[in-house]
C-alpha cells in the first residue's frame, strides 16, 4: 500500500509540474569573478534552470569573469553595466528586465541587494537576501539592536 502511495504522490508532482507554469526567479550578483559569493550565485541559477518548476535568471551589476563560462545554456543571462554606486540607467535596466520576465522571486547576494530593495517599490516579488559576509559589528563591538 505504501508503495502505491508513493507512487501517486509521484505522479501527481510530476503532472502538477507540466500544468503549471515555472516560477521565474532572478539570481543577483556584483560580478561573475572567482569568488565564493559568485560562485554561489552561478551555482543557483544552474541549478534552478535544471528543475521544471523554475525559470532561472542571473543578472551581474559589475564585471563579468571566469563564470561566466559556467553559466548552463538553462540560464537567462544579464549584465546590467553598472557604472558607479548610484547608476540610475542600470537600475532601470534591472527595472525593465524585471518587468519584462515578470520576475517572482529575486535572490541577491551580498550588496547587490541595493537595486532590487529600490525597485520593489514598484513590483510585486518575493526578495530574499543571501548575506556571504556575516554579522559586521562597528568598532565599538555593540550592536545597534
Amino acid at each position: 500500500m505504501e508503495e502505491l502511495t508513493s507512487k501517486c504522490t509521484f505522479l501527481f508532482f510530476d503532472i502538477m509540474a507540466i500544468l503549471m507554469k515555472p516560477i521565474p526567479v532572478l539570481v543577483i550578483t556584483d560580478s561573475l569573478k572567482l569568488g565564493g559569493t559568485e560562485s554561489v550565485a552561478v551555482n543557483i541559477a544552474n541549478d534552478l534552470s535544471e528543475d521544471p518548476r523554475f525559470e532561472a535568471f542571473l543578472v551581474c551589476s559589475r564585471a563579468e569573469g571566469e563564470l561566466l563560462d559556467r553559466i548552463k545554456p538553462g540560464v537567462v543571462y544579464f549584465n546590467l553595466q553598472k557604472k558607479r554606486q548610484l547608476d540610475l540607467k542600470a537600475i532601470w535596466r534591472l527595472h525593465r528586465f524585471i518587468k519584462k520576465h515578470r520576475i517572482e522571486i529575486v535572490h541577491a547576494h551580498s550588496t547587490s541587494m541595493y537595486f532590487p530593495v529600490l525597485i520593489k517599490l514598484f513590483h510585486h516579488y518575493k526578495l530574499v537576501w543571501h548575506d556571504h559576509f556575516g554579522l559586521v559589528l562597528p568598532p565599538s563591538g555593540k550592536r545597534f539592536y
